[in-house]
């Protein structure tokens, strides 16, 4: 049931334009579809590089030096590059600089579940992350992790990691 109205709002949100899938711009009656598409994070069949047709747009945060530094230093514990290898520590760091929102972070910790590295594999969180990663910043390589992600999920999965997505944004990445 949920695959169905996945499908619909995809149907609804797009259109084929020169052979090509974009996002339906046609009238502001599909608007209401484009905004559920990109809100459950449904790529709909639409090239990622395709900017959508939206109203709404994503404030960019300003990320502290302090988070980036943090992001970085999570980055070398988690690899053991010049620190002591230190996957737990690497990940406290990365979901502590996930709340202020850094796609790199946000990018790592969908590796991290992608590849079970440090934590358990688990693809509906890598999905998550990924998205998430997307949404602040890192758009192509974001996409293109998020969507390997989506082909390993079966319809309900996909549904379930795009409402955990969903529901981090909502709680201000908080307990994500």
């Amino acid at each position: 049931m949920e695959a169905c109205a996945a499908s619909f709002v995809c149907n609804k949100a797009t259109q084929k334009i020169g052979g090509k899938w974009s996002w339906s711009s046609s009238n502001s009656a599909n608007y209401k579809y484009v905004a559920e598409a990109k809100k459950r994070g449904l790529s709909c069949g639409v090239p990622t590089s395709t900017k959508p047709v939206s109203k709404v747009s994503v404030k960019p945060v300003v990320r502290s030096a302090q988070t980036t530094k943090q992001t970085l230093l999570a980055m070398n514990v988690l690899k053991g590059y010049g620190v002591k290898e230190d996957k737990p520590k690497a990940l406290s760091l990365f979901l502590l600089s996930a709340k202020e929102r850094d796609p790199r972070a946000l990018f790592w910790l969908g590796k991290m579940y992608q590849d079970g590295d440090g934590v358990l594999k688990n693809y509906k969180k890598a999905y998550m992350w990924f998205s998430l990663a997307t949404l602040n910043g890192y758009s192509q390589i974001g996409a293109d992790a998020r969507n390997e992600i989506e082909n390993l999920l079966d319809a309900r999965s996909l549904i379930e990691a795009q409402d955990l997505s969903l529901q981090c944004t909502k709680q201000g990445y908080q307990d994500c």
